[in-house]
């Protein structure tokens, strides 16, 4: 077959070769399926591979398995990135009654669905930039995220699995990480940044790599959905037990995942319950109370959190993730990830950089419902970083700490750099990208978001330096003296 379906007896069988072209002048298909709320059809059809599955069959004899093929004839030598392959049942994505991509029966959208029952089967093949296949196996395949699974560009989670058991990913999805073995990936469609720069949380999460955060790897890439051009999508690592397991070493059976005001993802939250009750009922100014919650918590982890979240005025602070392993010891830390309407992105105030993020972060009264867009700091989002603040220790560390970042890792420089090369990165892919998804609008108004970016990182330190003085009543800016030690090298 050559339409994704899984070859039959009923199939077109074949006595002779087939002849591989360049398909991109036919009509599209798939890509004429709304897939949700703003869904545009392509300006006009794009890239088209060719994908051929074949089986063989005998009478009295079980079915061979399918073998699936991807078969690529473009002008061009090669694509900018890598690509990937994603070939499946046609239902499985887009039939009313059980596609996952889908609004479904009555637009109820079967893209809300979760868990396994909404899992399909799919076959991935991944292509390094100069056409050489990387690995290509069967696997499944959910929709990930949350307010973003409406969108029309949908995110996935593939799974290392399929009908005969097991079966990681085996290679190295990121060049610059040693990870070799992944029991699932992300293929990501920048959430709300889909509509504007198109870069945003790769970018954050660039930012703060060299300092003690837990983030993903990211890879943009080029999909293919049964032969059809879909667009670019970030391959991203998925922040779950396993991901613990390869960065910490420990046990992705002996984890505590949390996720937004304490919902368990894995393990338990008894833990992070007692620590928000010890918080509640005692005095944290006193230096033993302290001391109690710095053996709850890594205090380093969490103020880098609190301050590239308050530098990059992510509003949406309800929206976390945070594990500790279930040993003795074990501390909480908090993963950054799904930052895309920080950096003055979705719902963002005029001029964003001057927005205080410092009060916003520290409001014992903020509102339960969302007078506006982003009103996320309601009093159980802000509880934790308000009453460490009551704490000498802790709101020494923290000015000292964020003011550290303010000269080093949120230098305009270092954000200006990545800018640019995340720009160069997409940018040749982009007008294939904007004429399938109609987001951006187009080229000029993508490298105007973008442009946006570099303002923001230019204007931010100015303002951020300001919040710090204005809450913490500094007279002057803080400065950071380090001294070496006469024995230093």
């Amino acid at each position: 077959t050559n339409d994704g379906t899984e070859p039959t007896t009923e199939s077109r069988f074949y006595r002779a070769g087939l002849s591989i072209r360049n398909r991109s002048s036919a009509q599209d298909v798939l890509a004429l399926i709304p897939t949700g709320g703003g869904w545009q059809p392509p300006s006009e059809p794009g890239f088209k591979a060719t994908v051929l599955r074949a089986r063989a069959f005998k009478e009295g004899a079980i079915a061979s398995e399918t073998v699936t093929r991807t078969f690529m004839v473009r002008p061009e030598p090669h694509f900018t990135m890598p690509v990937i392959s994603l070939v499946t049942e046609p239902d499985n994505f887009f039939s009313p009654e059980r596609g996952i991509y889908v609004s479904g029966v009555e637009g109820q959208g079967n893209f809300w669905q979760r868990g396994r029952a909404w899992e399909r089967p799919v076959h991935i093949e991944l292509f390094e930039p100069d056409g050489a296949l990387a690995f290509a196996q069967d696997a499944a395949v959910r929709i990930h995220g949350g307010t973003s699974r409406q969108f029309p560009q949908k995110n996935l989670r593939l799974y290392g699995r399929n009908a005969r058991g097991d079966a990681p990913f085996e290679y190295q999805l990121f060049p610059d990480r040693p990870t070799h073995s992944f029991k699932r990936f992300l293929l990501r469609a920048t959430g709300h940044d889909h509509f504007y720069a198109f870069s945003r949380d790769p970018l954050m999460q660039a930012i703060v790599s060299e300092i003690d955060l837990d983030i993903q790897a990211c890879r943009p890439a080029i999909i293919l959905v049964n032969g059809e051009y879909w667009g670019i999508q970030n391959i991203r690592e998925s922040l779950d037990e396993h991901y613990i397991e390869s960065h910490f070493g420990h046990d992705s059976n002996a984890v505590d995942i949390l996720e937004g005001y304490g919902s368990v993802n894995e393990g338990s939250g008894l833990h992070y319950e007692a620590l928000l009750a010890y918080v509640r009922d005692h005095d944290l100014t006193e230096p033993l109370h302290y001391q109690q919650v710095q053996a709850m918590m890594e205090i380093e982890n969490y103020i880098d959190y609190r301050a590239a979240e308050i530098f990059f005025y992510r509003w949406d602070m309800g929206n976390i993730k945070f594990w500790r392993p279930q040993t003795d010891d074990g501390r909480w830390r908090w993963f950054l990830f799904d930052t895309d309407v920080g950096y003055g992105g979705f719902a963002a105030v005029p001029n964003p950089w001057t927005f205080d993020m410092i009060a916003y972060e520290i409001e014992p009264n903020g509102p339960w419902t969302h007078l506006s867009l982003n009103d996320h700091n309601n009093p159980t989002a802000t509880f934790l970083l308000r009453n460490l603040l009551l704490n000498e220790e802790f709101k020494n560390q923290f000015i000292q700490r964020y003011n550290d970042l303010l000269n080093s890792t949120f230098q305009p420089a270092r954000a200006l750099a990545l800018i640019d090369g995340f720009q160069a990165t997409l940018a040749p892919e982009m007008p294939a990208h904007i004429n399938r998804w109609r987001a951006p609008g187009s080229i000029n108004e993508w490298l105007n978001h973008v442009e946006g970016l570099r303002q923001y990182a230019r204007r931010r330190p100015q303002y951020a330096r300001q919040h710090l003085r204005e809450h913490f009543n500094l007279e002057t800016e803080v400065r950071l003296n380090i001294h070496a030690g006469s024995e230093a090298g």
